[in-house]
């Protein structure tokens, strides 16, 4: 799985009888850029120009089928970890052949998502980035979309293109992330997490925290 911008995502995985083993990679948005420009002429034929044209906005979350060519690569990468020298020497040229392997098999479509994420155009990725930074504000649609240049209307059908959530439906279920994470983490209190996030009630706050983890806030504190 990719992810260009942060998107809240529930996920489920089923394991039979052998251990799970899960990474997560922070990859330079310049080094992908870089990477995808210099990949074959075929797959860039449809996104040549990006920087002359508009770009259409997609789904910033890519689920990229495990390969050989990939799993080869992240066990070598993990392997890296146990020496420090190597880490330090080769890490960074084996993480540049990952990040190759995965937008090989994710094939033309993920180069469009990752150059539109890139285009001038695509405000709505940086929109994300403001939310996820101003989370806790009393952020409306009304100025969001002001900072995006947009109507409300298109913002929202834009918004909800890029994310597949409404704007007020990303801004609350962001908040919660933060809170769940403030109250596991930080071992902080249910009223001063919701507090911390944005809410003004902190009966509203345990409503919705419940309806989205399926547990009251207090479960998470144990």
């Amino acid at each position: 799985m990719l992810i260009l911008i942060a998107i809240p995502f529930d996920c489920d995985t089923l394991v039979e009888n052998e251990p799970m083993l899960a990474i997560a990679i922070k990859f330079e948005t310049q080094m992908m850029a870089d990477l995808a420009t210099k990949m074959d002429k075929e797959q860039q034929s449809s996104i040549v120009g990006f920087e002359k044209r508009d770009i259409k906005l997609s789904c910033g979350l890519n689920i990229i089928e495990m390969n050989s060519a990939i799993s080869d690569v992240a066990l070598r990468l993990l392997n890296l970890l146990r020496s420090k020298q190597d880490t330090a020497i080769l890490g960074e040229q084996i993480k540049r052949e990952l990040i190759y392997r995965v937008l090989q098999a994710g094939g033309g479509e993920l180069l469009q998502n990752l150059f539109a994420m890139m285009s001038r155009n695509a405000v709505i990725y940086t929109i994300c980035e403001i939310i996820q930074r101003d989370y806790y504000r009393n952020l409306t649609v009304q100025e969001l979309a002001k900072q995006a240049g947009m109507s409300v209307s298109l913002f929202h059908q834009a918004f909800k293109k890029v994310t597949n959530y409404s704007p007020l439906q990303y801004i609350k279920i962001t908040r919660l992330h933060k809170a769940h994470e403030l109250i596991i983490h930080n071992k902080m209190g249910v009223a001063e997490a919701a507090y911390q996030v944005g809410y003004v009630s902190a009966s509203q706050f345990s409503r919705e925290f419940k309806r989205l983890f399926g547990v009251p806030p207090k479960s998470s504190m144990n």
